[in-house]
Parts: structure tokens; sequence; C-alpha cells
């Protein structure tokens, strides 16, 4: 980065070549974006192509990091190289994405930068008022930044739209402000530029001696930066002035000097004005030459129209096509082939009618638009008097029109809200539905698990009462452990579904996480620990971990568990297996147990939500089918008559 700010004052090729060899080395960061941007703006004067490709890069790299504002300067960049190659869809296409973003951004002095360049591109597609609006929107912003050095690109531009409508005073003030702020920085890329426009302007007022000047300094200053295209025009701008003062030797020197430059850069629009431009000169001397010499002056300007067409015919240029063949036509004249300078001569003509055909359309609009403006203003005055005495009506009819809109507005707005109210009170039946359904759900579930606990513990307490003498102290005591276990785990239920219901009885909804299967195997064992005369079994191998609704799984577990328990009452050697396996990247769970079976019509409340099952066993496998609908559980069951059930909960 030392190199980089040594280099910050050097302008044109010697700033390139202070900028590329930073590269390879540098990290991808904001730093380079800032460099790829600096080369793709510097290249606009010298290779349009290479300021693409470097502006390109600046935006890919920006775009990668986000940072917008690299992103919009490259958008603006490229942009600006693509208006130099006539691209101007493509041009304004960039410019108008860097507008929005340094918008976005609120950066005012990139918007204003902007502006300034969707001006120009106004200005080279010939509409000069859009030009004029972009270029006097970008000063006012520069002006408010108190930003002197985008305010003296502003006011060049402008001065460009003044002389090209022919306020050349006035453009030449603007310009000479320009170059009082361009030298205060230092920057000579512009002031190449203002020097080679104030030599335009003050030719046009037939000031040669102040034209040729400002055209040498545009020339000399451009050479000092390494800016080609700059020293080809400063060449042009001293050879007009050579040639209208007969110096043809000196005017010819400078052309063709400038024409080899543009051979050097490959600037194809350049040779062929500089071909074109040869030839006249060529011409001129010819007319001031007599003899044999006149003979090869008029050899040499046709030798140059020609090259000069067939340039012109590769890049589809109309207007040097017309000029080189009007030229010939002279030539040919000259030379006494008077039926070759008929037809060279229509061959302009053509060329000059496809030119006004092509690309003086607008010129015609404008000029039909200034007729109609001029007409329409003769009316205007006309009908003054009438307008004044119409006002005072359309105020009334403005007045009545506003009222009407105003009693609509309000019509609307009460509709509007009319049907937000009813959203809102279908959205509250909605809620109200599904809370019913909830309350349905939740009383269910306090049933099925709460009845059996409280049945067994009111079975114990009627032996005790009305048959004592039924209990040995042995049994007493075991009945009154298994009683006490079976009321803690009462107690514990009732506990989990107290904090369950105050969360779920608002939304009653699973709340997903992760639950080893360890710890659901071992509150459901505490749950069943009561049940002496069953084996419970939990095999749990892989120690699994579940992502689900720890409460819905439990409640799922103990209701299956309870099932396999009542299936069991009257088995010898009873057993429940509860296991965990992953079978393929899949959570399975199993309950197995060694019971007579289950018929299919007891396990319809499982598969039909139709199927009605009375309400002393809780709900059931209505409850079961249910929660597991809502943890997306799917059950299988597999009974066999006498040899038990398995039921099978896969995730």
């Amino acid at each position: 980065m030392n190199a980089f700010l040594a280099g910050a004052q050097k302008q044109g090729q010697h700033l390139i070549d202070s900028l590329l060899p930073l590269l390879p080395a540098m990290k991808q960061d904001t730093a380079k974006v800032k460099i790829l941007n600096n080369l793709s703006y510097e290249f606009n004067r010298i290779d349009v192509d290479e300021g693409i490709r470097y502006g390109t890069e600046a935006l890919e790299l920006a775009t990668k990091l986000h940072w917008k504002k690299g992103m919009a300067t490259a958008h603006r960049l490229i942009g600006i190289n693509y208006m130099d190659v006539a691209s101007h869809d493509t041009a304004m296409e960039n410019l108008e994405k860097s507008l929005a973003i340094f918008s976005e951004i609120n950066d005012k002095a990139g918007i204003a930068k902007v502006y300034g360049n969707m001006g120009a591109s106004y200005s080279v597609q010939d509409d000069r008022s859009k030009a004029l609006e972009f270029h006097l929107k970008a000063l006012g912003l520069n002006e408010d930044l108190k930003d002197e050095r985008t305010i003296a690109a502003n006011l060049s531009n402008i001065g460009v739209i003044y002389f090209a409508i022919g306020k050349i005073k006035d453009a030449i003030d603007m310009l000479e402000r320009a170059v009082v702020l361009n030298k205060k920085f230092n920057n000579k890329t512009y002031l190449g530029i203002n020097y080679h426009e104030l030599g335009r302007f003050y030719e046009s007022l037939k000031e040669y001696d102040k034209s040729f000047d400002f055209s040498k300094k545009a020339f000399d200053i451009s050479k000092e930066i390494g800016d080609k295209n700059g020293m080809a025009l400063g060449m042009d701008g001293m050879g007009y002035i050579l040639e209208f003062r007969k110096d043809y030797t000196g005017a010819m020197k400078l052309y063709k000097d400038a024409l080899q430059i543009r051979l050097e850069v490959k600037d194809q629009l350049g040779i062929t004005g500089s071909l074109g431009t040869i030839a006249l000169c060529y011409l001129n001397m010819a007319k001031e030459t007599t003899g044999a010499n006149r003979n090869s002056l008029l050899d040499s300007t046709e030798l140059y129209c020609r090259k000069g067409i067939d340039l012109a015919k590769e890049n589809e240029n109309l207007e040097w096509q017309n000029i080189n063949y009007n030229t010939i036509a002279e030539v040919q004249e000259m030379q006494g082939k008077y039926d070759l300078s008929l037809q060279s001569y229509k061959l302009s003509v053509e060329f000059k009618d496809s030119l006004f055909n092509a690309d003086k359309r607008e010129s015609i609009k404008n000029l039909e638009d200034k007729r109609a403006i001029e007409l329409r203003d003769k009316q205007l005055k006309i009908n003054d008097l009438e307008i004044d005495n119409r006002k005072k009506q359309q105020w009334l009819f403005i007045a009545g029109l506003g009222f009407l809109m105003l009693v609509g507005a309000l019509l609307l707005w009460q509709n509007n809200n009319r049907k937000k109210t009813n959203n809102k009170l279908q959205a509250l039946n909605g809620e109200l539905v599904k809370a019913n359904q909830t309350k349905a759900r939740f009383f269910g579930i306090l049933n099925h698990d709460l009845r059996s606990p409280v049945a067994n513990l009111i079975q114990f307490l009627d032996i005790q009462k009305n048959a004592p003498e039924l209990l040995d102290e042995a049994t007493k005591n075991k009945m009154q452990l298994q009683t006490m276990t079976g009321a803690e785990n009462l107690l514990q239920s009732m506990e989990d579904l107290l904090l369950w219901s105050k969360g779920q009885m608002q939304h009653f909804k699973p709340v997903i996480k992760a639950v080893p299967v360890s710890t659901l195997f071992e509150n459901t064992g505490r749950h069943f620990y009561s049940t002496q005369h069953i084996q419970f079994q939990f095999e749990d191998a892989q120690q699994l971990v579940l992502n689900t609704d720890e409460n819905y799984l439990l409640t799922i577990m103990r209701n299956l568990t309870g099932n396999a328990v009542k299936a069991l009452q009257q088995q010898v050697d009873a057993v429940i297996t509860w296991k965990a396996e992953n079978r393929e990247g899949k959570i399975i769970l199993s309950v197995e147990d060694n019971g007579p079976g289950i018929g299919s019509k007891q396990l319809k409340g499982l598969y039909d939500d139709k199927e009605v099952i009375g309400i002393q066993s809780g709900l059931g496998l209505h409850l079961i089918r249910d929660l597991a609908k809502a943890i997306d559980c799917k059950i299988e069951v597999k009974s066999e008559e006498r040899k038990g059930t398995v039921f099978t909960l896969l995730f």
C-alpha cells in the first residue's frame, strides 16, 4: 500500500504503470478493489476494453466482499467505459445500478458522480435537455458537499452543453472556472480535457491564436500523463489552425502523428477521422498548387479517402463515408473525370440521406417539437384572457373534486376497517374452535393418566376398611409400600401434567428438543414401579437420543405400557420389554408383551378417528393416535393370539 500512496499523485499511463505491479501480491480485500477501480478509470481514456475488464474484476471482488461502495463505484466505471464505445444501453444499465446502491447507502458524493455520468451519456445521445438536467443535479449536490474536485467536472460538462446550444461565452466561462479548480488540485487528466474544449470554443469564435494555444496546452499535459488519445486530440486542434493559416506542411505532420498514435491504441473511430482529415488537407493543398505536383496531391487525397471509406464500412460509419465520397467527387472533378465525379457525388448523397434517416430523426423531431412549442406559445398568448376568466371555475372544480376524493377515501377506509374486523373475528372463531379441541384433548390426557393410579389407591383403601382380615401383616406392609409408591408416582404425574398444561393450554403444540431415550425409559419404569407381578425390561444399548417433545412421547409410552399391564393381569411370567434401536439412520422404539394379544376391533381407535370408545378407560388409543401424529411419529402394531403384542414407534 505504501507504493500505492506514493503514486497517488500520478495520472494516466504513469499511474497505470505504478499500479499494475501491485496487483499480484495483494490480498482479496477492499484495497485491491480500490486499485482495480482506479485502473478501470485510468484505462477509460487509453484502452476501453481494459477499462471494462478491470471494472468487472473490481465488481466481482466487491460483491464477494459484500462491499457496497466498491460495487457501486465499479458499476459506475463500467458504465463510463461502455459510454466510450457508444453502448449507451449497457452504460445506462450499469449507471442505474450504481445510483441505486449509492442511494441505498446514502453516499451523496457517489450519487453526484453518477448524475454527472448520466448527463454525459445523454449528451452523447444529443438529448441535451436531459443532459443539462442531470449535470445541474450533480452540480447542486457537489456544491452542498463543497466537493471542488467534482464541481470542476460538473462545470466542464455543463460548458460542453452550453457550447452545443450556441451559448459559447457561457461555455467558456464554465470551462475557465473548471480550469481554476483542476489546477488547484493538479488534476491533469481533466485539465487536458478542459484545454481541448477551450481550443474548440475559441476556434468557433475565430480567435485562432487562443485556439492554437489551448490545443498546444492540451497536447503538452496529455503527453505528460501519457494520455495518447488526449495527445492526438491536441494535435488535431493545432493542425486545424495551421491548415487554416495555410501552413499545410505543419498541419500535415500533426495530422499524421495523430494518425500514428490512433493506430497504436487501435482507436478505430479516431483512425477513420484522421484518414479523412489528412485527405481533406491534401485536397486543400492541391487547390493551392498547379502542375504535376497538384496531380500527386490529388492522388494522395483519393488514396486516403479510399482507406477511410474501407474502414468506415467496417465500422458502419455513415458520416465518414459521406465525407470521403464527397471529397473524392471534388478530386475527380478537378481531374476532369466528370462521370466518375458524378457517381461519387451520388454515393455521397446516398450516405448523407442514410445518415439523415438513421441519426437525425431525433433532430427532426426536436425541430418539429420546437415549432409546435412556438405555435402553442402564440396560442397561449391569445388565450391568456380566457384562461384568467376560467381560473375561478377551475379552482371550484378542483375543490369539488377534492371533496369527492376525500369522501371516497373515507368510504374506502371504512370498508378496509370492516374487512380487517371481519378477518379478526374469523381468526378468533378459529382460535376458539382450536381451544375447544385442545380442552377435550387435555381432559382426555388427565382422565387416562390419572384414573388408573387413583383406582388402585381406592381399591387398597376399600380392602383395608371393609375386609382387613384378608390382609396379613406382610401383605399389608407390601400393599402400603406399593400404595405409597403409587401415590408418589401419581403426585409426580400430576405435577408433570400441571406444568405441561401451563405451557400447552394456550398453544397445544409440541416443543421439540433432544431427549435421551434413557430418560424416557427411567421415567416409565419409575411410573410403573408398584406393578409387582410384571417384569419390566428396558434395552438401550446404543444410548440413543431423540429429537421430539418429551411430554408427548412420555404420555404415549405410559398409555402403551398401561395397556400392556392390563393385558398381562392374568398372565404368569408376565414380561414387558421396551427397546430402542437405530435402523438405517432412523430411531425406533418398541414395547412388547407376552400377553393374549389384541383383536383388530380393539385397534380401530388407533387408526380410525371416527371410532367411539368409552370414557371409563380414558381416550386410550385415540389419545395415542393424536399425540403420535403431532410429533410426526408412526405407530405400527403386530399382535398374535396367545403370543403377545408389539407396538413400534417409528420416528
